[in-house]
């Protein structure tokens, strides 16, 4: 479904989704969180998931609260704020956030 925007095929694939299917797809899930193998990366998508799923979340307001909790390193709040960039662009690259 990578490239898929409009809410209504997600809607439809869910409903069209086997439901003896779903433990398959968790193990999946699961098997591609344990692959990132940054815990850096893990732990900011588990911050993203605290979100409810309809709320937009703007990226500088979702960074600030990365570097709050102290998820991402740097020397200085401008290599935080690049490093809390380049996670969310590999959290959207793997399929794992929506830009």
């Amino acid at each position: 479904m990578r490239g898929v925007t409009d809410i209504r095929e997600w809607w439809n694939a869910l409903n069209e989704f086997p439901k003896d299917m779903e433990s398959d797809v968790f193990k999946v899930l699961k098997y591609s969180y344990d692959r990132l193998r940054d815990t850096t990366m893990q732990e900011c998508f588990l911050y993203c998931a605290l979100y409810p799923e309809d709320r937009e979340i703007r990226r500088d307001e979702l960074i600030g609260r990365f570097m709050m909790e102290g998820l991402v390193k740097g020397n200085s709040r401008e290599e935080e704020f690049n490093h809390g960039h380049t996670i969310l662009n590999k959290l959207v690259k793997l399929c794992f956030l929506l830009s």
